[in-house]
């Protein structure tokens, strides 16, 4: 115990100098325990009383406590129940409050002639309830038992709490403290408020109390946040509540739920949108796929065969066999493999001037059949007789030698 502490609780002790009784120790709590003696009455076996002894004690300021002390009396050891003082043999009575002092005595009708053997005493004595185990073994040896203790409710002064307070010089509960009127006699008492610890009768006697280190000290369930006399429950991010076993738990925020189903219904969205574009560009491959199959099988090496007679017959077989083939690049699978509209346009326009001038290459010599033609090539087809954009003239007779040379 604290030095301090033992300055206050010193003050009630020296209260029994006086009376010589001992002292066994003294709580905050407001309970003070002594010993008290234990009256007994004995006779020997012819009935001729051998001892008598009184009990008694006197308190001088503060009352037996009328909630943890009883009066007990014991005849007849033999008709005791083991382990209890149910009224044969043995009973026991409550006190009444304010009981400052006390004076008991025993005595016999029949001097313990009849019940000699077993128990030639008769004992009376008040103690604490549960100091005393009643066993026939300890009510046997009672007979050389002398003190026994008892309970003392002390408590500060004679006024109460409420009156106590008008005069702070004198009031003896400190910060932190609360203050209770005793229950059983004038006088009240200090306690330390909830969430502190410590003696609440000295200056910063009582302390801050740390719940969050102790699981049995606080009601979280999950953090724990300790403030000066008591603790907070925060819940998680995204949830709300007091946070506590006893009280409204935590629960998921609203924003929290809309959160988590428009993420899952986005999800599903993209997942459904996702697998239906590589649903659909993986049936679009096939399609593409069993065109060159079906063009290959059909029409690749076997062009001029399907093709209508007055085509096959009048057209250009150069020419139409690199249209076709054109046509093919147009069904590969791939997008990076097939032309662009403007490849194949160009590509057409070219086959085109191909067909209108036989006798000109234009791939290997674009040069010469401009010279030949007088005109650069209008790519677009939509060049006009007599100019070009190059500037060249239409050039005159060229005489040839008579040998066609």
């Amino acid at each position: 115990m604290d030095p301090k502490e033992n300055l206050v609780l010193l003050a009630a002790a020296l209260l029994w100098m006086s009376s010589k009784v001992e002292v066994l120790s003294i709580s905050l709590d407001g309970h003070l325990r002594i010993l008290t003696y234990v009256g007994a009455d004995c006779y020997s076996k012819s009935g001729a009383r051998e001892s008598s002894t009184t009990s008694y004690a006197v308190s001088p300021a503060f009352p037996f406590s009328n909630t943890r002390n009883k009066f007990f009396g014991v005849g007849d050891i033999g008709s005791v129940t083991n382990g209890s003082c149910n009224g044969i043999g043995c009973c026991q009575i409550p006190i009444p409050g304010n009981l400052l002092n006390y004076n008991a005595s025993v005595g016999s009708v029949g001097n313990h002639t009849d019940i000699w053997e077993s128990n030639p005493c008769g004992f009376a004595f008040l103690a604490e309830e549960e100091s005393f185990n009643f066993t026939i073994a300890n009510l046997t040896s009672i007979k050389n038992t002398t003190l026994l203790p008892s309970s003392i409710d002390w408590a500060i002064g004679n006024q109460t709490c409420e009156e106590a307070k008008k005069n702070l010089t004198g009031y003896a509960c400190k910060a932190n403290s609360d203050c209770y009127d005793s229950s059983n006699a004038p006088g009240y008492l200090c306690n330390c408020s909830a969430g502190y610890i410590g003696n609440p009768y000295i200056p910063d006697g009582c302390q801050d109390v740390d719940e969050c280190k102790d699981s049995n000290l606080n009601k979280c369930l999950k953090k724990c946040h300790n403030t000066i006399g008591n603790y907070t429950c925060p819940c998680p991010k995204g949830y709300h509540g007091d946070g506590r076993k006893d009280g409204e738990g935590c629960s998921a925020d609203q924003l929290l739920d809309v959160k988590i189903f428009v993420g899952v219904g986005a999800s599903v969205i993209i997942l459904v949108a996702v697998s239906g574009l590589l649903y659909f560009g993986h049936e679009k491959r096939k399609l593409i796929k069993l065109k060159e199959k079906y063009f290959q099988q059909n029409g690749d090496d076997r062009l001029f065969q399907i093709l209508e007679d007055c085509i096959a017959k009048e057209g250009n077989a150069e020419q139409v066999d690199k249209v076709a083939r054109l046509g093919k690049t147009c069904l590969r699978v791939k997008g990076e493999e097939r032309p662009t509209m403007k490849e194949v346009a160009m590509e057409l326009e070219r086959l085109r001037m191909v067909g209108k001038h036989p006798w000109t290459n234009v791939e290997s010599n674009y040069e010469q059949t401009e010279y030949l033609l007088g005109k650069k090539i209008d790519a677009s087809g939509h060049g006009k007789s007599g100019e070009s954009s190059s500037g060249y003239q239409v050039i005159g007779p060229v005489l040839l030698p008579s040998g066609g040379r």
